[in-house]
């Protein structure tokens, strides 16, 4: 008697162990049903963004305010990390980061993307857009279609563009005219366009690392440098410099991108609340954000003894058939380049 109460209190045991195990592994098979669903809902997503800039720049002004914002709508599914300075890496590295997914955003000068994707360039074409402010608003407001679709082809989606400064020349000695510019030695943006562009005014492009411009103005390496007046303004190059030609009249814009891969993977919800969030802020924000930052830096220049050239309506009239050939150029590079550019012309067209 005592062997068989003995069997079945271990037989009741052994049934409870495994009603309990069961139990168990239905509830736990039950929740990661329910995480899983609608594309991991209780997914804490990290959103990393890089630019080489600090503040006061217009690029660190965005990604602060685009990480304000975003976290106010989604709480803690998304983490932004901002790392300005160059602390992902340098632009060539972030821009490859962007194409592989390990990094989430990107916000840099357009002009540095060329070299993956060279159709951009079609921004730095000169007497193009009037100023940057005419090109970012075009461009948020759906006139970059066709880029953005060839940019997606290169694993990029650009959020936003953000408006920076007009291109500028800044040299040694002041430039009035078309002839002050031939033989100079200029340095330009990473990219064909800009090269040819300053060619065919007649001087030298070239193209040095930012981080040696300082040594090549004080070593007499360059005699001028074509970029936006904040890079000079963050470099303090206008100290060493001190003529800045407000020609050829261009846009230098920024580029908030992102990662195809990254926002791809995203729940839809996620997905359209980053993109709006992102056009939102650059729209109601960095706008007015830039008009201040520019008629500071100006402000800036003027009290340290920048001299400011305005050009002429002929001196314009000049270099913008001059510089012709940098248009020719870019539509020569493919029916792609074509029909980007043809788009942003209708849409600067109805614009005006």
């Amino acid at each position: 008697m005592k062997k068989q109460f003995r069997l079945k209190c271990i037989v009741a045991v052994i049934v409870s162990l495994a009603l309990v195990i069961g139990l168990a592994g239905c509830g736990g098979t039950k929740q990661a049903s329910q995480t899983n669903n609608g594309g991991d809902s209780q997914k804490q997503y990290i959103m990393r963004i890089g630019t080489v800039t600090v503040p006061p720049q217009m690029q660190n002004a965005t990604m602060e305010e685009f990480k304000k914002r975003l976290e106010a709508k989604l709480g803690d599914k998304v983490k932004v990390e901002l790392y300005p300075a160059s602390q992902l890496g340098t632009m060539q590295q972030m821009i490859q980061g962007l194409q592989n997914g390990s990094v989430q955003g990107v916000i840099i000068p357009s002009g540095y993307y060329a070299s993956v994707a060279p159709a951009i360039s079609v921004l730095d074409l000169p007497y193009f857009f009037s100023s940057s402010a005419q090109a970012a608003r075009i461009l948020n407001s759906g006139g970059d279609k066709e880029l953005a679709a060839y940019l997606a082809t290169k694993g990029m989606v650009p959020l936003a563009w953000v408006e920076s400064c007009d291109i500028t020349i800044l040299s040694k000695k002041p430039i009035t005219s078309l002839e002050d510019i031939k033989g100079k030695k200029i340095r330009v943006f990473p990219n064909a366009i800009a090269q040819k562009t300053i060619n065919s005014l007649g001087a030298s492009a070239t193209t040095i690392d930012t981080a040696e411009l300082s040594a090549a103005v004080q070593q007499g390496t360059i005699d001028g440098i074509y970029a936006d007046p904040s890079l000079f303004r963050a470099m303090k190059l206008y100290q060493l410099q001190q003529n800045l030609l407000l020609a050829p009249k261009g846009a230098v814009l920024s580029t908030f991108m992102s990662s195809k891969t990254w926002l791809d993977s995203l729940p839809a919800d996620i997905r359209d609340t980053i993109y709006k969030t992102a056009m939102e802020t650059v729209t109601e924000y960095e706008y007015d954000y830039v008009k201040q930052y520019n008629h500071d830096v100006i402000e800036e220049f003027k009290a340290a003894g920048v001299q400011i050239v305005e050009p002429s309506a002929e001196m314009n009239a000049q270099f913008q058939q001059a510089t012709l050939p940098a248009h020719e150029l870019y539509i020569s590079g493919g029916s792609e380049n074509k029909k980007i550019y043809d788009a942003l012309k209708a849409a600067i067209d109805k614009a005006k």
